[in-house]
């Protein structure tokens, strides 16, 4: 989708088609799309990221792990690698991803949607493809619909497999009638 001059993600397109720097286990490394492949995992747009904030995404991390997905935060202030790795301490379970250009920003409709106490969370399904888009408080009760989001679609998602390939139960049935 177009916003102005800009091209917004939608659900259903890719989530991540570019390399981008992040900090893992206190490192700035470099990851692209290939990362995710295979889990399900929580992009999430925070408006910042302050050392309090951690004992809440380490444990939102910790839980949504449990259940085989990742959590990866984009702060939209602008803080420096150095100012940043010291605020995720090692063996956290969230990786923080790096946006100095603010390409991940614009590609979810920028840092100007972005509002205190808030964060605007992307759940990507293990192809690749963008799933569900939340916007929520950044409290417990807030994060704890992002498991209960997670949990609903990979559901939908295991009840979808079981299903025979080929006709859906509604082609089905107009199917059927057709031959009567």
């Amino acid at each position: 989708m177009r916003v102005g001059k800009r091209i917004v993600r939608r659900i259903g397109q890719q989530a991540l088609t570019f390399r981008f720097p992040a900090v893992i286990e206190g490192q700035v490394s470099y990851i692209g799309p290939d990362e995710f492949l295979g889990r399900w995992f929580f992009l999430s747009f925070v408006p910042t990221l302050e050392r309090s904030d951690n004992v809440l995404w380490n444990r939102q991390g910790k839980e949504l792990a449990k259940l085989g997905a990742a959590l990866l935060l984009v702060p939209s202030e602008r803080q420096t690698s150095i100012r940043r790795r010291s605020l995720v301490p090692e063996h956290m379970h969230f990786l923080v991803a790096e946006d100095p250009l603010s390409r991940l920003q614009r590609l979810y409709g920028g840092s100007m949607t972005q509002s205190v106490g808030r964060g605007r969370t992307f759940l990507v399904d293990p192809s690749g493809s963008l799933r569900f888009h939340l916007v929520h408080s950044l409290t417990d009760q807030g994060m704890k619909v992002l498991v209960e989001v997670l949990i609903a679609y990979q559901k939908m998602d295991a009840r979808s497999r079981c299903k025979p390939h080929g006709h859906s139960a509604l082609e089905s049935s107009f199917s059927s009638r057709a031959l009567l």
